[in-house]
């Protein structure tokens, strides 16, 4: 506490002396003035004529003062801000803004704080020592937003002289580190291409095992990683994805041994997610990946064919998670039926005894898929299909459940319920496909 009164009376010193210095400015010619008018109070009627004249110059003379006088109260304002930082160890965030908006380096901030003469162990004790932390990472971001030069940034570091495990030892390794991590993701966000990414880290002329021993390979990992989610939401093909690592000419044994190969595999991963999010069909995925035109035995061959076999494995865990779904408490009557349709599903109930359920028992062509529950028993069927799909229920089985098995090919084309068979045929594929 002595401390602290010592240096608030420092600062109410220096408020004083500098109250004073302005003020004395102001004083001297206020005092003149104020004997002039003394001496013409006795003149009667001229007094009002020389008040007059005194109001104007000295009003003239307050503008001046005043010009003098700010200077005065912003050197104490600095004063107080930079006394109150050293008793409080508080920076703001406008400080921080102010010194990277004017370009400030590190050294200049480090001194700022107090610790340009501390051991690095000893600085990142200080209670200050966050506030060059901040900086500095902000700092790092800025250089990496602006494409400020590697050799620079390491020059500022004071790192431009160290290499491997002498640069990771240095204590500005962290800023170095989060610059180089920021700059990739800028360098993916521009398009930057692999070859251009492999120059600017020093790694164009190295082979893949040397790239992979390189320090700098962790930041062409992470721009290579990042590159692929740019490809992937950019709407890049599979075809561009190959071109662009490389990987278009290669055999199938290749084209998995390639460094590129795990790139090529996150991108894929990410199709096949946004397909099943998207509810992409079975032949859409098929042309996307070019099986559309290949025989079975090219398909096999084919680097595609776990990313398909990924695709169909989702699409069937779809179907299961339709089946098994259970809605909230009901709230409407759309909400209510949906639950219905559940317990239908639940309890087995037949075909017929659903109808019955419905209201739809009777009906026939429009005026039974134009009934208000015909969604239900819609959205029942196609529960029931999946259902019958997990289940494995046979084809016979199912045709006399969906009442097709005693109809010629031609009525069965006109049943309502042919959509259903057919559904069931196209996901009993897909399982069956997985489970090759």
């Amino acid at each position: 506490m002595r401390i602290y009164h010592s240096i608030l009376a420092t600062v109410l010193l220096a408020n004083i002396i500098l109250i004073s210095e302005a003020t004395g400015i102001q004083l001297s010619p206020v005092v003149a003035h104020g004997n002039y008018l003394s001496h013409n109070s006795l003149q009667g009627g001229r007094h009002e004529v020389k008040e007059r004249r005194y109001l104007r110059a000295s009003k003239g003379l307050d503008d001046a003062n005043e010009e003098r006088t700010i200077p005065a109260l912003s050197k104490l304002k600095n004063t107080v801000s930079t006394i109150k930082t050293k008793v409080t160890n508080k920076v703001p965030a406008s400080k921080i803004k102010s010194w990277l908006d004017k370009d400030k380096s590190g050294d200049y901030v480090k001194k700022w704080l107090g610790l340009d003469k501390l051991s690095a162990a000893k600085a990142k004790r200080s209670p200050k020592y966050k506030f060059y932390d901040q900086f500095m990472s902000k700092k790092a971001e800025r250089w990496a937003e602006s494409s400020t030069p590697t050799d620079s940034v390491k020059k500022a570091l004071s790192m431009e002289k160290l290499a491997d495990d002498a640069l990771q030892l240095s204590p500005n390794f962290k800023y170095y580190d989060e610059f180089m991590s920021k700059s990739t993701n800028e360098w993916a966000k521009a398009g930057t291409s692999i070859d251009d990414a492999k120059k600017m880290l020093g790694l164009e002329n190295l082979s893949d095992e040397a790239i992979r021993m390189s320090e700098n390979y962790k930041y062409f990992d992470k721009f290579m990683d990042r590159s692929v989610v740019h490809w992937v939401f950019g709407g890049r093909s599979i075809d561009d994805a190959k071109k662009l690592l490389g990987l278009e000419t290669l055999s199938a044994t290749a084209f998995k041994l390639s460094p590129n190969f795990k790139y090529f595999d996150k991108f894929m991963t990410m199709r096949v997610q946004g397909w099943l999010h998207s509810g992409k069909s079975v032949d859409d995925v098929k042309v996307l990946m070019g099986f559309d035109k290949m025989s079975a035995e090219a398909m096999k061959a084919s680097p595609n064919l776990k990313y398909y076999d990924d695709y169909l494995e989702g699409r069937l865990n779809k179907m299961v998670e339709k089946a098994a779904f259970v809605p909230k408490t009901a709230a409407t009557y759309d909400e209510y039926m949906s639950a219905q349709v559940v317990d239908l599903i639940k309890f087995g109930k037949t075909l017929n005894k659903v109808k019955k359920e419905l209201g739809l028992t009777k009906l026939k062509g429009e005026a039974f898929t134009q009934h208000i529950n015909y969604k239900f028993y819609d959205e029942f069927m196609l529960r029931r299909t999946y259902q019958w799909v997990v289940s494995g229920k046979s084809l016979d089985d199912v045709r006399k459940a969906l009442g097709l098995n005693k109809l010629s090919a031609e009525a069965m084309k006109s049943s309502p319920n042919i959509k259903y068979y057919d559904e069931f045929l196209a996901a009993r594929a897909d399982k069956m496909a997985v489970d090759a």
